[in-house]
């Protein structure tokens, strides 16, 4: 991460974006970018490099606190008002999932050995995502191939995000492998759904059952678990994210082999045998003293205490 940033410098970099239009500044040593309430930088140059893209790098970064952020920087072509339209549409579902926005920001750049010419300016297009630890699903399952619990264990975690997802009334309509990131391992597995491009504000119940459909689809030719052909087949009518869920479910407790019941030792038989008998005892003493009228069942009267 970013260790070398002292408290002054980040000091800095807020009087000046708070200071500013635009939520941007840069120094000799790192960008500061400010997408919506806090403050994240990132390394200048070719440092701190994560993951590139065709028009797109991915660097590290972090905000004050430290929390490390994945930082996506794509430069965009004319004419910007597409991309604006875009921007604006994926920071409505961003917005939706409690996530950092996404921020556009048209800078001023000269070439490097062209000071004779004139600036030019190029529109940047910055998103700020936690960064997370471990790899997508497909890269993972091919690395590793999972048994079938723990398959369906991570599918149901799968169900999970995008059922969320569906309760804030987002659908995000690019389910497949690599837009699930796993994090932990296969017994402990921590998932987190990504890439939101073409997510929608969207509750219309054809797109709901899109999502569902690409999840069993993934489950099937990745997960491979091929038991949903026959249990629940693509063409089931409705085909619905609860009885995806439930489905899974009931495959998963079927594969939990039985727990046996503790017998209980001799030792403890002969202990408990000895209780009752000894209580049994007492109940007789009791109700024989009864009978010869040493003790009254009767509570005592109550008496006055001596002044």
């Amino acid at each position: 991460m970013l260790n070398t940033l002292s408290p002054a410098q980040w000091e800095k970099a807020r009087q000046a974006i708070d200071g500013s239009l635009i939520p941007y500044f840069e120094t000799s040593d790192f960008i500061f970018i400010k997408p919506s309430h806090q403050i994240i930088a990132y390394p200048t140059g070719n440092k701190g490099i994560i993951g590139q893209g065709r028009f797109s790098i991915i660097k590290i970064g972090q905000n004050e606190q430290g929390t490390p952020f994945a930082v996506k920087i794509e430069t965009i072509e004319e004419p910007v008002s597409v991309y604006e339209a875009q921007a604006k549409k994926e920071n409505e579902v961003l917005t939706a999932l409690g996530l950092e926005p996404y921020v556009t920001i048209k800078r001023r750049v000269q070439q490097p050995g062209a000071a004779h010419l004139k600036p030019t300016y190029l529109t940047y297009y910055y998103g700020a995502m936690p960064f997370l630890k471990g790899n997508n699903i497909l890269y993972a399952f091919t690395s590793t191939p999972p048994t079938e619990s723990q398959a369906i264990a991570i599918a149901l975690q799968c169900c999970e995000k995008i059922k969320e997802m569906h309760q804030r009334g987002v659908t995000h309509q690019d389910i497949h492998a690599e837009n699930f990131m796993l994090e932990e391992n296969y017994d402990n597995p921590s998932v987190t759904v990504i890439d939101f491009g073409k997510a929608e504000i969207n509750t219309d119940p054809k797109k709901l059952k899109r999502d569902v459909e690409q999840l069993w689809k993934m489950f099937v030719n990745v997960f491979s678990l091929d038991f949903l052909k026959k249990s629940l087949p693509i063409s089931t009518d409705p085909l619905t994210l609860d009885r995806l869920m439930m489905v899974l479910s009931e495959k998963l407790q079927a594969l939990i082999p039985p727990t046996e019941p503790v017998l209980p030792t001799i030792g403890d038989v002969s202990t408990r045998i000895r209780t009752l008998e000894e209580k049994l005892k007492t109940k007789r003493a009791i109700e024989d003293n009864a009978r010869k009228g040493n003790i009254t069942s009767r509570p005592p009267k109550n008496r006055r205490k001596p002044k």
